[in-house]
């Protein structure tokens, strides 16, 4: 994924009530405490692009090759494109 798009993917805004947004809230908090664990505790960054760059990465990474034990041990892409490849639906690209 560009890194453009996943910039925009940090910056959509989520309902904060309901259901679905403890959902969310629970995902979003246990991919923060992964990489603050992974990489922020590990590494120093002298500068706001060496962040950026560090969470593009990082994203990359836990997506595409990091495997997830609630997943089976698949990634997250790998996960999806079973999904959509078993229902034969379209996935909608940013």
């Amino acid at each position: 994924m560009k890194s453009e798009n996943r910039r925009l993917i940090y910056t959509q805004e989520v309902p904060l009530s309901g259901r679905s947004a403890a959902v969310f809230k629970a995902v979003a908090e246990s991919f923060f405490a992964s990489i603050k664990k992974e990489v922020f505790r590990k590494y120093f960054y002298p500068t706001k692009k060496a962040v950026v760059k560090a969470v593009d990465e990082y994203v990359e990474f836990y997506n595409d090759y990091r495997p997830h034990q609630r997943l089976g041990y698949l990634t997250p892409n790998k996960v999806e494109d079973e999904y959509y490849s078993q229902n034969k639906t379209m996935a909608i690209s940013i």
